[in-house]
């Protein structure tokens, strides 16, 4: 996965087959139920993911042609796995031991969301996908119980934060 500028991704359907397509209406419709903050946090986990495999310098300029697509270069692709790990260690960075509980509090509850949350970024063209890529990539990388070592605390409406509904701030 790369962040923009959009180019029209080479899209394989989520059951690993070479010219199969998702069924883009379903995943618009699950996509759906994640707040703006869900997104805004994906988006910077695979920042955080592409510097911390490619090295810090890999989110600067890049070259783009006419048409406003990536000119060769060196990749800054991740794979799914690789991105549900970086989002794993972003999320605790930020949040320590609340990540499950930020995470949930925007509907994330398995590495599958954010597969469904980065492929609905896709089709809008806010990241784009390399040929290899599938929704099977984020299916069961880890359970968030073993992977954020707590299990999610349930905040009551009434009393959860304002950042937890949209933001990417920390909710404490």
């Amino acid at each position: 996965m790369a962040l923009n500028p959009p180019t029209p991704p080479h899209r394989r359907g989520s059951d690993g087959g070479n010219s199969a397509t998702p069924d883009w209406e379903a995943l618009r419709r699950e996509a759906a139920r994640f707040p703006d903050g869900a997104f805004v946090f994906v988006q910077e986990g695979l920042a955080h993911t592409v510097r911390s495999v490619h090295g810090p310098g890999a989110m600067d300029a890049q070259t783009l042609d006419e048409d406003g697509g990536q000119t060769a270069g060196p990749s800054r692709h991740v794979t799914g796995r690789d991105l549900c790990m970086g989002i794993r260690e972003m999320a605790m960075e930020r949040y320590g031991q609340l990540a499950p509980t930020v995470l949930g509090r925007w509907g994330i509850r398995k590495t599958e969301d954010f597969g469904t949350l980065v492929y609905a970024m896709i089709d809008r063209g806010d990241m784009r996908c390399n040929e290899d890529d599938t929704l099977v990539d984020f299916k069961n990388v880890y359970a968030f119980d073993d992977a954020f070592g707590v299990p999610a605390v349930t905040i009551p409406a009434a009393a959860k934060p304002a950042a937890a509904t949209g933001g990417t701030a920390a909710p404490c």
